[in-house]
């Protein structure tokens, strides 16, 4: 009786041992699988971040690049309206220069009629006496002189409208090309900003990231303790039994 007794507390060890060890093996798959999930979503978890980071990256160097072109089309806007400036002084000048010689001109012309009369007058007295045609051939000489210089002021005062005209022609192009480079530092101060928001965003969301895996870690220290506690539990029973 003693010898039966003793084989069925050795049977119900052994079935308690052979629970214990089924128990151990299904308690070890699950957490072989919790692992494996929880280092697949620290995988994810730390692409997510790296892809983040990359973002920020590629936003910091394209907020750098938009910094570069707005100090490149300020330095534009500068050159375009020293040249505006430029321009308009030529134009100034060459229109007070037109206007001067246009005065010299007018003069000119009012010399050479005077000096017609003078002509006229000087015919009629040589009409009158015999010994007035050299003066008169000097004075024809001298009107002919003055129209010639009053023609070739003429043509410098058309040369110098022409230029006058240029000259504004080529203020109103650097007017142009200065409010071209106006809007293009306006609009690459707008991508700037863009980028800055951009690249803020980008960085809340890989802060987020970080957070997620700090937060995942630690939940997968938890379980790993709670699974290690429980581990030496079984393997306490296991001794004891």
């Amino acid at each position: 009786a003693a010898l039966a007794v003793a084989q069925a507390d050795a049977a119900a060890s052994r079935d308690a041992a052979a629970r214990e060890a089924d128990e151990r093996r299904a308690t070890e798959a699950r957490v072989a699988a919790l692992a494996e999930r929880l280092e697949t979503r620290m995988r994810g978890l730390q692409a997510e971040a790296d892809a983040s980071a990359d973002e920020a990256a590629a936003l910091r160097a394209e907020r750098d690049a938009l910094r570069a072109d707005c100090a490149r089309a300020e330095k534009e806007l500068r050159a375009a309206a020293g040249e505006r400036a430029r321009a308009s002084d030529a134009a100034e000048s060459s229109a007070g220069a037109a206007d001067a010689y246009r005065r010299q001109a007018k003069e000119a012309r009012a010399e050479a009629h005077r000096v017609g009369a003078e002509l006229a007058e000087l015919k009629r007295g040589a009409a009158r006496a015999n010994g007035g045609a050299a003066e008169a051939l000097a004075l024809e000489e001298r009107c002919a002189a003055a129209q010639r210089v009053a023609e070739a002021e003429r043509a410098e005062a058309g040369a110098l409208r022409e230029a006058a005209r240029a000259a504004s022609e080529d203020a109103a192009l650097a007017r142009d090309a200065a409010l071209a480079a106006e809007s293009a530092r306006e609009a690459a101060m707008l991508r700037a900003e863009a980028a800055e928001r951009t690249l803020s965003e980008a960085i809340q969301r890989a802060d987020a990231a970080e957070a997620r895996v700090a937060e995942v870690e630690e939940a997968n220290a938890r379980r790993a303790a709670t699974f290690s506690a429980t581990l030496d539990a079984a393997a306490a029973r296991r001794a004891f039994a």
